[in-house]
């Protein structure tokens, strides 16, 4: 905005540049953004502002009148520390006038900052005024614009988190937004009874408030639906309903609903119209799932819902996504996920935090900034000849069993020590903080344990809802022994925290060869 102001006015008013200053009351400063011909050093060190700076724009702002300075001598006078800058930058006169909304608060101010001398008449300093009254009205637009941006991110954050995770499979699950695109995919993971786990990832048209508000309708519609009756067939019905009376408006509705059975060794599933998911076997085959198509939610009758059915034993991985993830400009859905198989055969047997990671870094390079993505990995808990996983209450009890199936694990892969002590002591630890730093000892609280292991490397994941880094580093601090320990024990050790979850991933390389 500053860059558009400062390009209508030059031509008219000759100033060299100028100053946008918003008022952040929130957070007691002043954001300043400069247009026109100034130094990069002086952009940077008044960018942002005390609300009581000695600086024109933030004492406009603080007293709500306006500001005019002639010549160099009144800039001295009156603000004696800008000297230095000022001179610099060879700005003489200055004019500085409030930008107010239309209910009469202050948003910012706008200054105008010329190479010479000004005689501010009552007609320049009249004109000036309007001016800051024009812009104060599409400033004030421009950032009830900002505020729906921002809470639209915020609300979609919360939307994502997997509060309620299954105990019965390691589920990962990653977001993508777009500089331009978000707010309109989803995912989300339903512990239903016996064990089996709902799974779904959507996507509404559009971005921003609107489509976060279509997607938290879908959302709770989904796990509500799934909970009464989890059949895809049904969920996909009740979706059908919000769509056709609550979001005919919002445009279309994509989305894949599964149910995984992890005793049965099944997944359920029905696609509306959304790019199929993709399933890897334990023998490393990539399947894609096509069957149970339908069309868009709110377009198909029940009666057209249909679904379909695929084999899921133990070490298998599902990879559910929306299509922002594949789809590209000239290319046909076909080759997309010819791409998306030949990555997932390379990578499959990582634990599913790491799958996630690799396929967002691999089309990361090709998706840009054009559209949001919602990505889960789902792998059943078991053990396999290159995949393992276990999820655990997060209490102390279960600390020595986890340790226990996963050295038998490893014994049954033919792992040998050193790799094998190494890598299980390196991974207990990890165990053990998440336990107690990250779950608090909480049997409410879950912790997911993964492996994974090729001819020459063994790597692990341990994950929790807490974010017990920081604390853990300050407790440990003086001695270091927990992270220390890790990390003489593996060759590569990743700590990754945020304020909900917390991920440590070991990377043992294998020194040891035998007949695995």
């Amino acid at each position: 905005m500053a860059g558009i102001a400062h390009n209508e006015l030059r031509p008219v008013l000759g100033n060299l540049c100028l100053l946008l200053a918003i008022n952040r009351p929130h957070e007691g400063a002043v954001e300043v953004f400069p247009a026109g011909i100034i130094h990069g050093e002086t952009k940077a060190r008044y960018r942002q502002l005390g609300v009581s700076s000695p600086f024109p724009s933030a004492r406009v702002i603080a007293t709500g009148e306006r500001c005019f300075l002639a010549d160099i001598n009144e800039h001295l006078a009156e603000y004696p520390l800008l000297e230095i800058e000022w001179q610099a930058n060879g700005f003489e006169a200055s004019g500085t006038v409030p930008l107010i909304d239309g209910a009469g608060r202050m948003l910012g101010s706008l200054t105008l900052i010329w190479s010479h001398a000004v005689d501010f008449d009552p007609d320049l300093r009249a004109e000036l005024g309007a001016l800051g009254n024009l812009i104060g009205l599409a400033l004030e637009t421009v950032l009830r614009e900002e505020a729906e941006h921002k809470l639209a991110r915020e609300v979609h954050r919360s939307l994502l988190r997997l509060d309620q995770l299954p105990a019965s499979a390691a589920i990962a699950a990653r977001y993508h937004s777009s500089r331009d695109s978000f707010g309109g995919n989803w995912y989300d993971a339903i512990a239903l009874r016996d064990g089996r786990v709902g799974l779904i990832v959507g996507d509404v048209k559009g971005s921003g408030l609107r489509a976060t508000t279509a997607v938290s309708q879908l959302r709770s519609a989904a796990a509500a639906a799934a909970l009464v009756d989890p059949r895809p067939a049904k969920v996909m019905e009740a979706l059908d309903q919000i769509v056709d009376r609550s979001l005919a408006k919002a445009g279309y509705a994509k989305a894949v609903f599964g149910v995984l059975d992890v005793a049965d060794s099944v997944l359920e599933y029905s696609i509306a119209s959304q790019v199929p998911p993709v399933v890897v076997t334990p023998a490393g085959e990539v399947q894609i799932l096509n069957e149970g198509r339908r069309w868009l939610l709110g377009l198909d009758r029940p009666r057209s819902i249909k679904a379909a059915r695929c084999h899921f034993p133990p070490g298998s991985l599902l990879v559910m996504f929306t299509d922002g993830l594949t789809e590209r400009n000239g290319e046909s859905l076909e080759l997309s996920l010819y791409r998306l198989a030949r990555k997932l055969e390379q990578i499959w047997w990582l634990p599913t935090s790491l799958v996630c990671d690799h396929l967002l870094e691999e089309f990361d390079r090709e998706l840009g900034d054009t559209d949001d993505v919602a990505l889960l990995a789902v792998r059943a808990v078991g053990a396999h000849n290159r995949a393992y996983a276990d999820v655990i209450a997060g209490v102390v009890e279960n600390v020595p069993l986890a340790r226990h199936r996963l050295d038998r694990w490893l014994e049954d892969q033919g792992v040998e020590d050193p790799d094998r002590e190494d890598f299980l002591l390196a991974l207990s630890e990890a165990i053990g903080n998440a336990v107690l730093h990250g779950n608090h000892n909480d049997p409410e609280h879950l912790v997911t344990i993964e492996a994974g292991l090729d001819r020459n490397m063994i790597v692990g994941s341990v994950r929790d809802r807490g974010g017990w880094s920081d604390e853990w580093n300050a407790a440990e601090k003086p001695r270091g022994l927990g992270f220390r320990l890790m990390r003489g024990l593996a060759d590569d050790v990743e700590l990754r925290s945020t304020s909900d979850l917390t991920r440590v991933v070991i990377r043992r390389d294998r020194k040891v060869h035998s007949h695995s």
